[in-house]
Order: C-alpha cells, then structure tokens, then sequence
C-alpha cells in the first residue's frame, strides 16, 4: 500500500491504523514539519515504512515523482503483486 500524506496528521494516523498489518510505503511531503512527520508514525507498526521526502506542489510533476518513488520502495521492499496508492484523505470503507 502506498500512501501520501502531506499535513493531515490525523487522517493518516487513522489510515494507516486501518491498514493494519498491510505493507504500507508512506511519502510525507518534505515541506511538511519534521515533527508532524514524526507524529505520523509514531506507534506505527513494523509494516509501516516511510519512503524518502521530496517537496510535492499540486499539479506538478514532483506528485508523480513521489508516487514513483514509493512505488519503487514498495517493490523493493515487499511481496506485493498489487499495489494501491491512497492520500492522507482517502479512508477505506
């Protein structure tokens, strides 16, 4: 699973809560406070990795170049033949 969250601290906390034991790549916009960054994975499980930082603008090119890069991480670092990328604003039913 890959997830991209930017400043939503709570929605991603939840998200990944609701995760559970799924591999889970987190990109956290590098513009976003290294504190609030921390606060996302704190008490995060052992599947929970995060991926390296880039500064992302809406619109751009650098969202797509984060994506690829938890794509890539996701591939190197797991088993997954499926991968699902959701936002700190998505919420699985």
């Amino acid at each position: 699973m890959g997830v991209v969250g930017r400043e939503q601290l709570d929605a991603v906390r939840r998200l990944l809560g609701a995760l559970g034991d799924t591999d889970t790549f987190l990109h956290c916009d590098a513009a976003t406070p290294d504190s609030v960054h921390r606060q996302m994975l704190a008490g995060a499980a052992g599947n929970v990795h995060s991926v390296q930082r880039r500064r992302t603008s809406l619109a751009t090119w650098s969202l797509v170049d984060a994506e690829l890069t938890a794509l890539r991480t996701a591939l190197e670092r797991s088993r997954a033949e499926h991968i699902v990328v959701l936002s700190g604003s998505c919420y699985p039913l």
